[in-house]
């Protein structure tokens, strides 16, 4: 009886979301996409250059995952009938919740639709995105921030899907500064 009661009340307090509809029972609004895992076996099965989800995404055009892309991407795209969506920022609570992931996965299925891209990576701390395209860049978004280098300057071509990326380089001071 008691194990029970426990687990009616940690039910209770669990504020987590599992699916879809906590998302629209918590915040009042409907979940626009539901984005799968990739299971790290599928992951390494991939090609060194693709065991990321951006590059599972390509390799596996036909997958759910890349699909939930296509549809969030759509659902981006025609969010707003009167005026194109033209910026679109994904941001997180926390680290290690999947904005790099989310970012060039939706910018990269983005181009593969004809889109034009341009991905401006923001993490001062973690670089991910340099390493998902494996760039180590000299010029990046704080020399473009500061004034010594124009942004067409820094901007890299993803070869896999002709998007642009604003990268991170390397830099002489920590974030906190």
């Amino acid at each position: 009886f008691v194990g029970f009661a426990a687990g009616v009340l940690a039910e209770l307090l669990d504020r987590s979301i599992h699916d879809p509809d906590d998302v629209e029972a918590k915040t009042g609004y409907p979940a626009i996409a539901s984005v799968p895992a990739i299971s790290k076996r599928a992951l390494r099965m991939m090609p060194p250059a693709a065991s990321n989800p951006p590059g599972y995404l390509v390799e596996r055009p036909m997958s759910s995952f890349t699909e939930a892309l296509r549809v969030l991407r759509t659902v981006i795209v025609h969010s707003r009938l009167n005026t194109p969506t033209r910026v679109v920022a994904v941001a997180s609570a926390l680290p290690g919740e999947g904005k790099t992931t989310i970012a060039m996965s939706l910018a990269r299925v983005a181009a593969m639709s004809g889109q034009k891209v341009v991905v401006v990576d923001c993490d001062l701390r973690k670089h991910t995105i340099n390493d998902i395209l494996d760039i180590e860049p000299e010029i990046g978004l704080l020399q473009v921030l500061a004034g010594e280098n124009e942004w067409r300057q820094a901007v890299r071509r993803d070869e896999l899907t002709q998007a642009d990326i604003l990268p991170v380089a390397p830099i002489t001071f920590t974030p906190l500064d």
